[in-house]
């Protein structure tokens, strides 16, 4: 996440959890000015199939959120069959 303003951000990532988890690590904190600042989107899978969202992020001072984009498919995971 990159901070283009002429002031320090406080930011703070919203958490959708209904069949599947979406969500930013970490969720909240500050970027100076002109800097950026290294996030991880955390997905889980609550059943297979194409799922299309958008996280949300709260920017103080900035009137909207600003929205994350996520499209994912989902896959079942295959358990390997072990012989006795």
């Amino acid at each position: 996440m990159w901070n283009n303003s002429r002031s320090r951000i406080t930011f703070h990532w919203e958490r959708s959890s209904d069949c599947h988890i979406m969500e930013v690590e970490p969720p909240a904190g500050e970027i100076e000015m002109n800097e950026c600042f290294d996030l991880e989107l955390v997905l889980t899978g609550g059943r297979p199939g194409e799922v299309i969202s958008r996280l949300l992020c709260h920017v103080q001072h900035h009137h909207q959120p600003v929205a994350l984009v996520i499209q994912v498919t989902f896959k079942v995971r295959e358990t390997p069959i072990i012989a006795v």
